[in-house]
């Protein structure tokens, strides 16, 4: 447990960050590296919904982030890909997923990239990851990769009429291309949009996937583990839900470098105000346990939608929570960090909002990222200055 009473908040890290290249590209979906010296950027409104992804980079955690180079093209897109409305980094920032729910008329898809190390720039590995027969599934919408960036599940939870599901994508080497690991992962429930988030743990092994839509729009999680030994991943235990009505638990997960504590979203709940729940998972029966109440932040004005998104640092002690509704659109992130004395996450300080933010709708939180050592945090406004976007970054702030 984090036993540091000194930490007192995160500042805000120079200004806003928004790509010279960007157009309307509703720049905002992040992913950063363990040591926070890696950034990426999704905007899946750019060139009319092609979508892309930019990279910015820094020296040390205290230097401000800058653009590396123009943003990163794709090959093999068809029509409007929205590429870059779901991102993920390996933990050393060389291998990057891009997610794009909107190509070849929704059933979407992924592209991989790896880093140069002599010129540091992203190249495309191979031809975009889809299941061709999932016609209108959106895969893409969510992705996760392992921290040495050698498993993948992609979401996509518009398959089966809404029923979702994902799929996992594993390789040997970095340099060998992913393949498709065993059949789409799904449990069969109606409507239940599977695969709307996912969060993988650093070693692979342990998958949770969130379906808001499950039970009339209750949500809940599914969780996966596979055996070291074997690549088939199989449901572990029931899944997860409190029976909030209408609280859309599962809109965000995410699990912990070990895989044993999860944090979820569930955007809808408390009339759109929304919430967390953090579960641990209980050694004895290796099944997740709910951990104290669910986490509402004070501060919110309105419907804030709290859960939207939500980040958890790789100890599991810090914990980020998007609600890019708050405030009529402004948006704004609320931090928790577990206590000592009750092993319960508590707010920290007063919400996180950007500054330098444009008027009306910026909708901060609609994606954070955590560093994994959980010192550094990225917030994206996808509505910032109509419809372009930004990010805003802030730093672990001690006395």
């Amino acid at each position: 447990i984090n036993t540091n009473t000194n930490v007192s908040t995160f500042l805000q890290q120079s200004s806003k960050l928004v790509a010279s290249d960007n157009t309307n590209a509703q720049q905002g979906y992040v992913s950063m590296t363990r040591n926070g010296l890696i950034l990426v950027v999704g905007g899946p409104g750019f060139l009319i919904d092609e979508g892309t992804v930019w990279i910015f980079s820094r020296s040390s955690v205290t230097d401000p982030f800058v653009q590396a180079g123009s943003n990163i093209p794709a090959t093999g897109a068809i029509g409007p890909a929205e590429r870059g409305f779901s991102v993920s980094v390996s933990d050393d920032g060389l291998i990057l997923a891009v997610g794009g729910p909107g190509d070849n008329n929704d059933t979407g898809a992924v592209w991989i990239y790896t880093r140069s190390v002599s010129t540091e720039a992203f190249v495309q590995q191979g031809n975009k990851l889809t299941d061709r027969s999932a016609i209108g599934a959106r895969q893409g919408y969510s992705v996760s990769l392992s921290s040495d960036g050698l498993n993948l599940a992609v979401g996509g939870p518009n398959d089966n009429n809404n029923e979702g599901a994902v799929w996992m994508y594993t390789r040997s080497a970095n340099s060998n291309p992913f393949v498709q690991q065993g059949k789409k992962l799904t449990d069969g429930s109606v409507l239940s949009t599977q695969g709307w988030s996912v969060s993988l743990s650093a070693d692979g092994l342990s998958l949770a996937v969130g379906g808001p839509n499950d039970e009339n729009s209750e949500g809940a999680v599914w969780i996966y583990t596979r055996p070291i030994v074997t690549n088939s991943f199989s449901q572990q235990g029931k899944k997860l839900t409190d029976g909030s009505a209408f609280a859309s638990q599962g809109s965000s997960v995410s699990l912990s470098a070990d895989g044993l504590s999860l944090a979820v979203g569930g955007f809808l709940d408390t009339v759109f105000i929304g919430t967390v729940w953090v579960y641990s998972r209980n050694a004895i029966t290796d099944t997740f346990v709910q951990q104290g109440t669910k986490l509402t932040g004070h501060g919110n004005v309105a419907a804030s939608n709290q859960g939207y998104s939500v980040s958890l640092s790789g100890d599991g002690l810090t914990l980020a929570v998007g609600g890019p509704n708050d405030n009529n659109n402004e948006g704004a992130v609320w931090i928790y960090t577990r206590s000592v004395k009750t092993d319960n996450f508590v707010q920290q300080g007063s919400k996180l909002i950007g500054e330098g933010a444009s008027a009306g709708i910026v909708n901060q939180g609609n994606s954070v990222s955590l560093s994994g050592d959980g010192s550094s945090l990225a917030i994206g406004g996808p509505g910032d200055n109509s419809g372009t976007g930004a990010v805003w970054t802030w730093n672990i702030h001690t006395n």
